[in-house]
């Protein structure tokens, strides 16, 4: 699939759904949160941290065809293959940003580890190859920021 353009777009007042609701669901929210966007999360199985965000609109219940349907972007956080692979199809049939948490080639977008810091944003990714080394970069970029704001 070759490498992506790091492209920096405004999540400001968009809609953003989560399917799934799992420890990757729960990072990637915490990350997005940061942006001013509004989030959705639809699962069958919610814990407390989610509940637990703040400011996040909660379906508890399974995932429906079309529920993808007015979301700027999704993000497919399942365990299950089906239901993966249905929300795929309906955001690439509607032109919906989609990511596919285990699945890199079923991805318009990979969604990076983010490094930020007021107007500094950075954004790091390996193609979807190699997330402890992505997890190394940021790691040394986050103490790097560290000493630079001294």
């Amino acid at each position: 699939m070759g490498k992506k353009f790091p492209l920096f777009i405004s999540l400001e007042n968009k809609n953003v759904l989560f399917v799934g609701a799992g420890n990757i669901a729960k990072r990637r929210i915490n990350t997005l949160k940061q942006f001013d966007c509004n989030i959705t999360v639809i699962s069958d199985h919610i814990d407390s941290d989610i509940y637990n965000m703040g400011n996040i609109n909660i379906i508890n219940r399974k995932y429906k065809k079309l529920d993808c349907i007015n979301y700027f972007m999704v993000l497919a956080c399942t365990n299950d293959k089906n239901i993966n692979e249905q929300i795929y199809r309906e955001c690439i049939e509607n032109d919906i940003l989609v990511n596919i948490c285990d699945c890199k080639e079923k991805c318009s977008f990979y969604f990076p580890a983010i490094v930020a810091e007021n107007d500094i944003v950075v954004g790091i990714t390996a193609s979807g190859n190699n997330h402890s080394l992505v997890k190394k970069v940021a790691d040394k970029l986050r103490l790097l920021k560290n000493d630079l704001l001294k």
